[in-house]
Order: C-alpha cells, then sequence, then structure tokens
C-alpha cells in the first residue's frame, strides 16, 4: 500500500485498512499508550528504552530483520570537508547538551553519534539492504 509517510501509516493501520505498519517510534508512541495501535515489535537490535515491555523483532521470531530507523542531517555533495566537519562538530555537540537528550529520550529517539565518514557507510550499507528487499519485492516507485 503505497502511502506517503507515518501519519497517514497510522491512520490506516488504527481504521483497520492496513493490518500493520512499520513506523517510528516518536510517530506511534501516543497512540501505543493510549491503545489505538498495538506495538508487535521494535526494528532495532535492543528493546526502546520508552517501550521496553516491545520485543525486538528477533525476540518475537523474526531473526536478521532487525533495521534502524534514523534521521540524519544532509549536505550538498559538493560541500567541502572542513564544513562538513564543521556542522558535524556542531550538531554532535548539540546531541550532548541534557536538553537534546531529554528531548530524545521522551521521543524514544536513540541517538547514535558517528562521524560523517561512518554515516556515509550507514547509508551506503542501508541503501544496499534496502534496495534488495525492494527489488526482490517487485516494489516500484509512483
Amino acid at each position: 500500500v503505497p502511502l506517503k509517510g507515518a501519519p497517514e501509516m497510522i491512520t490506516e493501520t488504527m481504521a483497520g485498512r492496513t493490518q500493520f505498519g512499520t513506523v517510528g517510534i516518536s510517530a506511534a508512541q501516543s497512540a501505543i499508550r493510549d491503545g489505538r495501535l498495538i506495538a508487535l515489535a521494535v526494528s532495532g537490535k535492543k528493546r526502546a528504552p520508552n517501550l521496553p515491555e516491545v520485543p525486538t523483532v528477533a525476540e518475537a521470531g523474526v531473526p536478521g530483520a532487525e533495521f534502524n530507523f534514523w534521521i540524519g542531517v544532509l549536505a550538498p555533495g559538493q560541500t567541502p570537508r572542513p564544513i562538513i566537519h564543521k556542522l558535524h562538530a556542531e550538531f554532535d555537540r548539540a546531541l550532548q547538551s541534557p536538553d537534546v537528550r531529554d528531548r530524545h529520550a521522551k521521543l524514544g529517539a536513540d541517538p547514535m553519534p558517528m562521524s560523517p565518514e561512518q554515516f556515509d557507510a550507514q547509508m551506503r550499507e542501508d541503501l544496499a539492504t534496502l534496495g534488495g528487499l525492494l527489488r526482490a519485492a517487485g516494489v516500484k516507485a509512483n
């Protein structure tokens, strides 16, 4: 079912028009807490701190299906490396702030600080994995 994002997936799942959906914890948390959605599993390798009763996908019987949802900060490809590293240092510093850490915890987000090079590698790995899955499933972009 082609949907345009988490809010639409949540709405369609709560309405019973889809059997299940995959969305980030921060988007679904309130609907889970008040019983409008049931969390079947979290996609990471460890349980979510704000939903500790929800098993991981491996614990739920689907080992190897782990996937970390992430949000990254991107810049145009031609951005000079010194600027990339300066921006990274500032974002990394902000992630260490108690206010930002508290906000992330409330949203169920687990920061994954990494260097620009590590993030690049993570994106390439995820694209290769997801691209293979999408091709195998015959999924086409709209």
